[in-house]
């Protein structure tokens, strides 16, 4: 007798490139306890934003002369819904040219969740924007006023309200370890993730960045920040849910930027902490599925592509999976498929 069991991501094949257009602050009202968007996107504050764009859009179009490749185009590090709406207008005409073109296929961008009015979704709408990216960070409204975020749920649920009211898709992005958020404001979260369901998810746990006013806190030990372990864990089963709930995962920590690693004075970074809470999440898994049979398995065979994640960072988990089946009965296969024979 097999049991056979499939990699519970949905989405095992990322998602297109997308080329990144940063715009770090701006359209920004004010600025939250933990930004430092320069030091994360690895990109100053852009002084003429249509000249910047246009120059951007520029390599854009040469790059794709050049390798063939249809990208999708994301402006990230800013809340463009705050910028001017004449100034979105000429921003979306410009990427919708592209589109005609056959440069890229695919229009996203982040932005505040108390930012977006009416006459932005019918902007948005107009040019066919493919996502909306909600900086939600999280659902719980007293983190929300202790992180200076300047919204409550409320203005959340609008929001989506609105987005799902003109059939516009909407991704999250959330922001566990924030000052005053525990791990049961990171189940909160997650219950209204799920409700809402958001077509994608970003997952960035809170690092303390220098020049911040959470690194102030951080030095006057009025913050601390999440542990890694613990990070890893909320993550991990948070992961196992959102896997199940089919909302495609699309990040998991920051990008590992020169100007934000050199400036992270505390809090959970890993430069693998995808790879860690994945693999955490996969054998989190496997285990609660072999936990429902009487007996233990004999025999395993591990796909090749998700061995190093079945083993864990440094083969963490691989000593756990021995407790339970001979290593000498363990073998990698070619399929797609974690086998295990009883």
């Amino acid at each position: 007798m097999e049991l056979i069991l499939s990699h519970p991501d949905p989405f095992p094949k990322r998602d297109k490139s997308i080329w990144p257009i940063f715009l770090p602050f701006a359209g920004c009202k004010q600025r939250c306890v933990f930004c430092a968007q320069d030091l994360s996107t690895g990109q100053a504050k852009v002084g003429e934003i249509k000249l910047f764009v246009q120059n951007e859009l520029q390599k854009l179009k040469l790059m794709t002369r050049e390798n063939g490749r249809v990208y999708g185009l994301g402006f990230f590090g800013g809340t463009f819904t705050g910028l001017d709406l004449s100034l979105q207008a000429w921003i979306l005409e410009r990427a919708s040219q592209l589109r005609w073109q056959g440069v890229i296929d695919f229009i996203c961008f982040s932005t505040r969740p108390d930012r977006i009015e009416q006459e932005n979704v019918a902007l948005l709408k107009e040019y066919q924007v493919d996502l909306v990216e909600l900086g939600i960070q999280s659902f719980n409204s007293g983190v929300l006023l202790k992180s200076k975020r300047g919204y409550t749920v409320e203005a959340i649920l609008k929001t989506v309200g609105l987005l799902k009211q003109a059939g516009l898709n909407y991704g999250f992005q959330l922001l566990p370890g924030l000052p005053g958020h525990s791990l049961e404001s990171f189940w909160e979260d997650l219950r209204w993730t799920l409700i809402l369901r958001p077509k994608t998810i970003r997952i960035y746990p809170c690092l303390v960045l220098d020049n911040t006013l959470l690194a102030r806190w951080y030095h006057n030990q009025e913050y601390t920040p999440w542990s890694l372990d613990k990070t890893i864990y909320a993550l991990g089963l948070g992961l196992v849910k959102l896997w199940s709930a089919r909302i495609n995962v699309l990040r998991l920590g920051l990008t590992p930027e020169k100007s934000l690693v050199s400036n992270i004075l505390a809090g959970p970074w890993h430069p693998s902490l995808g790879f860690l809470v994945r693999s955490f999440a996969l054998n989190y898994y496997l285990r609660s599925k072999l936990s429902l049979r009487s007996r233990l398995p004999k025999r395993a065979i591990i796909p090749k592509r998700y061995y190093a994640e079945w083993i864990g960072y440094k083969r963490k988990f691989l000593s756990e999976w021995t407790k339970l089946i001979p290593l000498a009965q363990i073998k990698q296969g070619e399929g797609k498929d974690f086998i295990f024979a009883y």
